[in-house]
């Protein structure tokens, strides 16, 4: 974490690299991870870091697009954390900037664009982005219901139903993530439930226990030559550097149930994403501490049952 961060965090400043790279190597919250990191650490030379993140997520690429940037960039819990820990009201701009004009959390999107599962994830981050906006303004929006309503069908699409032609575990990881975040505000009795079902079926369909990973797909999606783009490719190959994006939903199944069938589970996933991870750019390395220390608090607590 400390060696690949640090390399990772010069490289976001160093403007000798292009904006592309630069504003590449902050995606999946960068901010959020720098900021958790400092705050596990308890090391205050992580603070550039942050405000590097800050400066080339925020100022240069939300607050210069007004937050109309597309639906997979949508990260507001690094913005939020911000506000929260120093008060930046630039911050609070940006989280709003992206809950309102980014695509897909813009209020006029019409729902059936998020219905099917291929748009799983700019309905998780839509969704996110409405509840961090409830947390810090204490108002409601009634589309919060819809999107929340659109993931547990996601849901059904991949492990009831089986309508959806292959499952990803990572992206199930992050509906999984806007659902726990949900649950947290409102207790909907829907919502652990259909957790359990997002982790049982990933376990047992998805987990290479050689690899001590998930697969990419379930199924080889070259076969789907004619579905979107990006969605056509990777298929049963083990992903290690995924693993710390899937951990927090079994974290989260044994905080909420006791049943520490989940936290052995949890731990093998915890265990694989750190020895197996690819850590090299920056993307990777965000997503391994974008959601995972959530598993450690889980893990360390007594459960709620």
């Amino acid at each position: 974490m400390e060696t690949f961060g640090r390399a990772h965090c010069a490289f976001i400043g160093d403007t000798a690299n292009t904006y592309d790279q630069r504003l590449s190597a902050t995606y999946y919250d960068a901010i959020l991870g720098y900021s958790q990191i400092q705050a596990y650490t308890k090391d205050a030379t992580w603070r550039p870091c942050v405000e590097a993140a800050l400066q080339m997520y925020g100022r240069d690429y939300v607050g210069a697009n007004n937050g109309n940037v597309p639906g997979f960039w949508n990260f507001t819990a690094g913005f939020f954390q911000e506000y929260l820990t120093t008060g930046n009201e630039l911050a609070r701009t940006y989280m709003n900037q992206l809950g309102n004009n980014a695509a897909y959390a813009r209020d006029n999107t019409p729902n059936s664009e998020l219905l099917p599962f291929l748009a799983s994830r700019e309905n998780a981050y839509a969704l996110y982005a409405k509840l961090i906006q409830f947390e810090a303004s204490g108002t409601w929006n009634p589309r919060i219901e819809t999107l929340v309503n659109n993931a547990l069908g996601h849901v059904d699409q991949w492990f009831v139903s089986r309508s959806a032609t292959f499952i990803r575990p990572f992206m199930a990881a992050l509906t999984a993530r806007s659902l726990i975040k949900y649950w947290n505000i409102t207790n909907d009795p829907r919502v652990v439930p259909a957790i359990k079902i997002i982790a049982d079926n990933l376990w047992s369909e998805c987990w290479i226990p050689g690899n001590v990973a998930f697969k990419y797909t379930n199924v080889d999606t070259a076969l789907f030559a004619s579905t979107a783009s990006g969605y056509n490719s990777g298929g049963l190959e083990p992903t290690p550097d995924l693993n710390l994006l899937i951990a927090p939903l079994y974290g989260f199944l044994y905080h909420v149930t006791g049943d520490r069938t989940y936290i052995a589970r949890g731990d093998q996933i915890f265990s694989g994403g750190v020895r197996g991870a690819w850590l090299v750019n920056g993307k990777q390395f965000n997503q391994s501490y974008f959601w995972s220390f959530d598993y450690v608090s889980w893990r360390s607590e007594a459960p709620l049952k």
